[in-house]
């Protein structure tokens, strides 16, 4: 808007377009212009997918496959650095009971406890609310209790195991809370003086350190699976950005993927940096399916702390929505009410509507005379076109 009223020109760039903008190229609103070599002249990483079915046979039961294993001895034997991406802080996501199967789970949220090592407790990353570390399940009092997923935090602990002689450092929202922490470790692995850096999204994006030769991916299927329409486009941006960190200057840089599903076409296009071809898939997707850009989607998010008050207030919207639309019903589609998929957070709980339209304005004019309706004191409306997120 701002380039918009001065007349000026609005530059976007990205390796990873979101589909949207990259359509919008496509119907001529806004100018494609390719970057077709890397800064400085350096070639793209080479990209393999490893399958951690083969390394499960073989006997191999931790976190790490014996070629990234030794992709990382070879890395610290030439001096190179290797960076290893994990999308989970913390130590385990979840406590489970080995006799009936209970989740840990946190008392304010509908999700499970993650248990970070360094603190010795259990951690909700939606409230923040702390607990110690159960010893029985609070279901059926038994102690078979197991540590279960990963995060950075046991990806670390395994890392020093494997290499003790490494210089080893984390960069999550946890290691980089302490003031200045974040600038700190950056400067370090600028400086050379860390061999290993392991991180969330914090190491995927925007650095650019000569020395690292090897990115590891370390549970690539997390990533998919999640009950979002943008889930497989954010991990082919997040695969792509992650790798791009592996030979940015004279060495040459590999990347080295661990899935379980090898056959996964999106893997596919990572390996070939092929973002035209995941492009071109995925559009048919969402023209199929009727998702932006070929419509768009209005988000209503009714939360409250009684349950019922929630579930009453939500069916009472969607009819005050289908009475409103009745004659042009053709053009719009209502999706629930129904519980959001993490259907509470921070004790309240959470119904959401979805609306998709072809018509913008007709949508923004649904979202104006819904904000303009009155309701209870008790009840929260959060509207969102178009959502980044519908968890």
């Amino acid at each position: 808007q701002r380039a918009r009223l001065s007349a000026a020109v609005f530059l976007m760039g990205s390796a990873t377009p979101a589909l949207e903008s990259y359509y919008r190229t496509e119907t001529k609103e806004t100018e494609l212009l390719r970057l077709s070599q890397r800064t400085a002249g350096a070639v793209m990483p080479e990209v393999v997918i490893e399958d951690m079915r083969n390394s499960f046979k073989s006997g191999n039961r931790g976190l790490i496959s014996d070629y990234l294993r030794n992709r990382l001895g070879h890395a610290l034997i030439m001096g190179q650095q290797s960076i290893l991406f994990i999308n989970r802080r913390g130590h385990s996501p979840m406590t489970i009971c080995k006799e009936c199967g209970n989740i840990a789970s946190c008392p304010n949220c509908s999700v499970g406890m993650t248990f970070h090592r360094d603190l010795e407790q259990n951690v909700c990353h939606y409230c923040n609310r702390h607990s110690p570390q159960l010893t029985v399940c609070q279901v059926c009092g038994s102690r078979h209790l197991q540590l279960a997923g990963v995060g950075t935090q046991k990806v670390e602990e395994e890392i020093r195991r494997l290499f003790p002689e490494a210089r080893i450092d984390r960069l999550d929202l946890d290691s980089s809370r302490p003031k200045g922490a974040q600038k700190a470790i950056l400067q370090a692995m600028k400086e050379g003086s860390i061999d290993i850096l392991i991180g969330t999204q914090m190491v995927a994006k925007g650095l650019d350190f000569p020395m690292v030769s090897l990115v590891g991916v370390i549970d690539a299927d997390s990533l998919l699976n999640l009950p979002d329409y943008r889930a497989r486009e954010r991990c082919f941006q997040l695969l792509v950005q992650v790798a791009g960190r592996a030979g940015r200057a004279d060495i040459p840089g590999e990347v080295v993927i661990q899935t379980y599903n090898p056959q996964e076409p999106l893997f596919q296009k990572v390996v070939s940096h092929d973002y035209q071809s995941f492009y071109d898939d995925e559009i048919k997707i969402r023209r199929l399916l009727e998702y932006p850009p070929f419509t768009d989607i209005l988000r209503i998010v009714i939360s409250g702390e009684a349950e019922p008050a929630c579930q009453e207030y939500s069916g009472e919207l969607a009819r005050f929505i289908e009475e409103m639309i009745d004659a042009k019903e053709d053009s719009i589609m209502i999706l629930g009410p129904a519980p959001c998929p993490i259907s509470k957070i921070k004790k309240r709980f959470r119904y959401q509507i979805m609306i998709k339209c072809f018509s913008s304005l007709l949508l923004r004019s649904i979202a104006a005379k819904i904000n303009n309706r009155t309701h209870p004191v008790s009840i929260k409306l959060d509207l969102d076109l178009n959502p980044m997120a519908t968890i």
